[in-house]
C-alpha cells in the first residue's frame, strides 16, 4: 500500500496475459463483487497496460476488505498483486460531480507543474507577450513574481544576458 491513501479504486497487477479483455473483466467482477458493488473495471491489453487493471468500488470499506482479502489470491494460476490507486478514477470522479476530461486535465496539471513559466517560447515571450500576459494576471487577480523591464540601457542589457 505504500504512501498511497486508501481510496475506491484498486489498481490490479500480475493478471494473465492470454485472456481477453471482457472475459477479464467479467471474472474480476465475480471475484471482487463479493466484496462490495463494483462501479467501474478498467481492463486495457495495450503492450504498457497488459497484465493490469483498475477496479472501482463503491465505497472505501469495500475497496480496503477486498484489497486484504484478495491480496496474493491465484487469479488463472497467478498470485494478484493490489494496491490503491494513485489518484481518483474517472468513475469516482463522475459521480462526485468532479470529472474533467484528460486532455483538459493533462493541460492544467501541466501548467501546476511549471508554475511561472510564461507562454510564448522565449526570453521576451514572443514579439508582444508581456502586456498579453500580464493583462491576464492582472484580470484574474493573480500577483506575480516577474518583475518587468522595458527601454533599459545597452550596457544593463549586456549584464543582465
Amino acid at each position: 500500500m505504500g504512501d498511497i491513501p486508501p481510496n475506491q479504486t484498486l489498481y490490479l497487477q500480475n493478471l494473465p496475459d492470454k485472456l481477453k479483455k471482457d472475459p477479464l473483466k467479467k471474472q474480476l467482477h465475480l471475484a471482487f463483487s463479493a466484496y462490495g458493488r463494483v462501479i467501474d473495471i478498467v481492463a486495457c491489453k495495450g503492450n504498457n497496460l497488459r497484465g493490469q487493471a483498475w477496479v472501482v468500488f463503491d465505497s472505501v470499506g469495500s475497496a480496503t476488505t477486498a484489497l486484504r482479502s484478495l491480496q496474493g489470491f491465484q487469479f488463472f494460476g497467478k498470485p494478484l498483486r493490489i494496491a490503491f490507486a494513485k489518484g481518483k478514477s474517472d468513475a469516482v470522479a463522475l459521480r462526485q460531480g468532479q470529472y474533467e476530461p484528460k486532455a483538459k486535465r493533462q493541460k492544467r496539471e501541466k501548467a501546476e507543474k511549471e508554475g511561472g513559466k510564461k507562454e510564448g517560447g522565449g526570453p521576451r515571450g514572443g514579439g508582444g507577450g508581456e502586456g498579453r500576459m500580464m493583462g491576464k494576471a492582472v484580470a484574474s487577480g493573480e500577483v506575480s513574481s516577474m518583475l518587468m523591464a522595458q527601454d533599459l540601457p545597452g550596457e544593463i542589457n549586456a549584464e543582465v544576458s
